[in-house]
């Protein structure tokens, strides 16, 4: 079994790189790719916890672009390349900007946060929207993670600032930067109905967009079905990824397992592919 989608501390995880590949391997899993948003700050730390644990380990990361849930995994990225961490600093000051649109959209509605309450969760500063749940719960501003999204994070309000980010192509292009392997991640969370999706994906593959997530925990079997669809008529890589940050982040989404045990996915030619070296 692998899952080539998770999140550490480094983002917006709750747990350390070696935790999650100590977790990996009590559950059996035999291969595993850490793809944090926009950083590649564990996964040195990953690479070698998962050399000792005789997991194989998929340097990956996962870029944030415009528009609703749309991100690009990349996988098999070069992440010890100057070019990589250039890459990764500025989408880190991207982030900086728009926490600083996230802390006055909320003093806007009597929410009154500081950096002290949210860096104390983003210890890396790869800020997101679950640090800002995490120190709202904290400062019982609201009663749950899923409260916060519900009531003010994952709203329409909240959905027209206007966030600085990549485009989408523009993230493909920093993984091929980096000599990664683009993906789409999870493209039915981005709301678009089947035909809008086939539309969207034909110049991203021409840009080199090589893959979609198909296995996700946060599919029903219709969007399994819907992804696996467009990955076969667009001759797209075929991937699974559980997108585990930790029960106090996504409390319903296990590691290796999804939802409810929805996940089980595991293909050994997509392995070797990922896991070519660079030349």
């Amino acid at each position: 079994m692998m899952d080539l989608h998770c999140h550490t501390f480094a983002s917006d995880g709750q747990y350390t790189a070696t935790e999650i590949v100590a977790m990996a391997k009590s559950i059996g899993l035999t291969a595993l790719s850490i793809t944090d948003h926009d950083t590649i700050d564990a996964l040195d730390e990953g690479a070698q916890a998962a050399k000792q644990a005789n997991i194989q380990f998929i340097p990956g990361i996962e870029i944030n672009a415009l528009g609703k849930n749309v991100h690009v995994l990349g996988y098999n990225v070069d992440y010890k390349s100057d070019t990589a961490l250039q890459i990764c600093e500025n989408n880190k000051q991207l982030r900086q900007k728009r926490a600083e649109l996230i802390f006055a959209f909320l003093k806007q509605r009597a929410i009154h946060l500081t950096w002290k309450d949210i860096d104390k969760y983003a210890l890396h500063k790869i800020y997101a929207r679950p640090h800002f749940a995490r120190a709202m719960l904290e400062h019982k501003y609201v009663g749950s993670i899923k409260e916060a999204f519900d009531k003010y994070l994952d709203t329409p309000e909240f959905r027209q600032i206007k966030e600085p980010r990549p485009t989408v192509e523009e993230a493909i292009v920093m993984i091929k930067q980096m000599q990664g392997i683009p993906v789409l991640a999870h493209p039915m969370q981005q709301g678009k109905a089947y035909a809008e999706l086939d539309t969207f994906i034909i110049p991203l593959k021409k840009l080199g967009l090589a893959g979609i997530e198909c296995y996700h925990s946060e599919n029903t079997p219709q969007d399994t079905e819907l992804s696996l669809a467009l990955a076969q008529k667009h001759s797209l890589l075929i991937t699974g990824g559980s997108d585990f940050h930790g029960e106090k982040v996504k409390p319903d989404i296990k590691l290796g397992s999804g939802i409810n045990n929805n996940l089980d996915f595991h293909d050994d030619k997509l392995l070797a592919l990922l896991c070519q070296p660079h030349h």
